[in-house]
């Protein structure tokens, strides 16, 4: 049986978060964590090359792509919650 994609997508946040905390994310108000998402968002689309209609990737070029589809649609969806969580904080 194959995981719901919402856990597939909180265990990847999960492990965002061990790895970057949230003022780690809060340092990036420059829609970084979007750009990031739509990067994964293309690769999980097409996985082709990098950049999408030129938005260039903000981070280390070496975490792009991932190898399967999924996995870099799971990667986008928890880069948007990153970003979601981030906003709430400015509340």
């Amino acid at each position: 049986m194959n995981t719901p994609p919402i856990e597939l997508i909180a265990t990847e946040l999960q492990r965002q978060q061990l790895k970057y905390n949230p003022e780690h994310d809060d340092q990036h108000a420059q829609c970084e964590l979007l750009a990031a998402a739509a990067n994964y968002m293309f690769y999980g689309a097409t996985c082709d090359v990098p950049g999408l209609d030129g938005i260039p990737y903000p981070f280390e070029d070496d975490l792009l792509p991932r190898q399967y589809r999924i996995d870099n649609l799971v990667c986008a969806a928890s880069l948007i919650c990153a970003e979601i969580a981030r906003l709430q904080r400015l509340k």
